[in-house]
C-alpha cells in the first residue's frame, strides 16, 4: 500500500522495510499542538487511510482473491446505472467485493486503535489520540494489510491448501485454548483442528508463511516504536501497550464464547 511519508512509493517502502521508526514517527509535532490544524490533520489521516484501504481491496477484488459476490444487482442499482454501464451486475459485484474486502481490514484497524490508545490513555492520560491514530493508520496501511493479503491469497490459491490449513489451524487452536481455559461447552464448526504435515507445504506456501511472520513482527514492533517515539513512553510502558494490543484478540474470543454460552 502506498504512503505519503516520503513523497514517493519507493521511499515509503524503504522506510516501511528498513526504517520503521521513521515510517511511524510524527514528523511535524506542531500539527498535533495547534488546535486550528488538528481537524485538517485528522481529515488528512482519514483520507489517507481510506485511500490505502481502496488500494488494498481493489487488486484483491479484481483478481478474485478474498470475498467475491455472485449476486445480481438490485433493481434500484440497475435503474440508477442504466445508460451508464452495459452490465450493472458486474459493477454491483465489484462494489460488493470491494466493500467486503475492505470491511475486515477496517474493523481490525478499529480494534487495534481502541486497544492501542486505550492502553496509552491508561499509562499517560487521555491526550494524544491523534498521534495514536497516526501510528495505527501507518502500521495498518503497511503491515496489517500485508497480513490480510497473504492470508487471503493462501485461502484462495490452488496448491496452497496445506499452508492455508496451517494458518487456519493456528487460529482455531487460539479459540480452543480460550474455550478450554473458560471450561465452556462450545466448539467451532469442523471441531478441533487436525495436525498439518509441514512437509506437504509447497515452497510457495512456505515463502508466504515466512512473509506473514515477518509482517506480524513488523506490525507489532512498529506499534511499539509508535508508543516510544510519538508518545515518548519508556520501554516498559511501550511493552505494556503492545501487550494490550496483543490481548485484544483474546478479549474478542472470550466475549464470543461468553455470548454463545450465557446470552444465547
Amino acid at each position: 500500500m502506498t504512503n505519503i511519508r516520503r513523497g514517493s512509493l519507493v521511499g515509503s517502502v524503504f522506510d516501511a522495510v528498513f526504517r520503521p521508526s521513521e515510517f511511524v514517527s510524527v514528523r511535524e509535532e506542531s500539527e498535533f499542538r495547534d488546535r486550528s490544524t488538528l481537524a485538517l490533520r485528522l481529515a488528512g489521516l482519514t483520507g489517507f487511510y481510506l485511500w490505502n484501504v481502496f488500494l488494498y481491496a481493489t487488486p484483491l477484488t479484481l483478481a478474485g482473491i478474498g470475498f467475491t459476490s455472485t449476486a445480481a444487482a438490485p433493481e434500484w442499482f440497475a435503474g440508477l446505472t442504466a445508460g451508464v454501464v452495459q452490465t450493472p451486475d458486474t459493477l454491483w459485484r465489484l462494489l460488493v467485493g470491494l466493500v467486503q474486502n475492505s470491511a475486515f481490514l477496517t474493523i481490525a484497524t478499529g480494534v487495534v486503535l481502541v486497544s492501542y490508545h486505550g492502553s496509552v490513555a491508561l499509562v499517560t492520560g487521555p491526550g494524544g489520540v491523534l498521534k495514536s491514530f497516526h501510528t495505527v493508520v501507518y502500521t495498518t496501511g503497511a503491515y496489517l494489510a500485508a497480513l490480510f493479503t497473504g492470508v487471503m491469497y493462501l485461502s484462495t490459491t490452488p496448491g496452497l491448501g496445506a499452508a492455508a490449513s496451517l494458518v487456519l489451524n493456528l487460529q482455531k487452536k487460539g479459540f480452543y485454548l480460550v474455550i478450554d481455559w473458560l471450561g465452556a461447552d462450545v466448539g467451532l464448526p469442523g471441531g478441533r483442528p487436525d495436525a498439518v504435515v509441514v512437509g506437504t507445504i509447497s515452497p510457495t506456501g512456505q515463502a508466504i508463511l515466512a512473509l506473514l511472520g515477518v509482517a506480524a513482527v513488523y506490525f507489532l514492533y512498529s506499534l511499539y516504536l509508535g508508543a516510544r517515539i510519538n508518545h515518548e513512553m519508556s520501554r516498559s510502558q511501550a511493552t505494556a501497550v503492545l501487550a494490550a494490543v496483543a490481548a485484544a484478540p483474546v478479549i474478542y474470543i472470550v466475549g464470543t464464547v461468553l455470548y454463545s454460552t450465557v446470552i444465547l
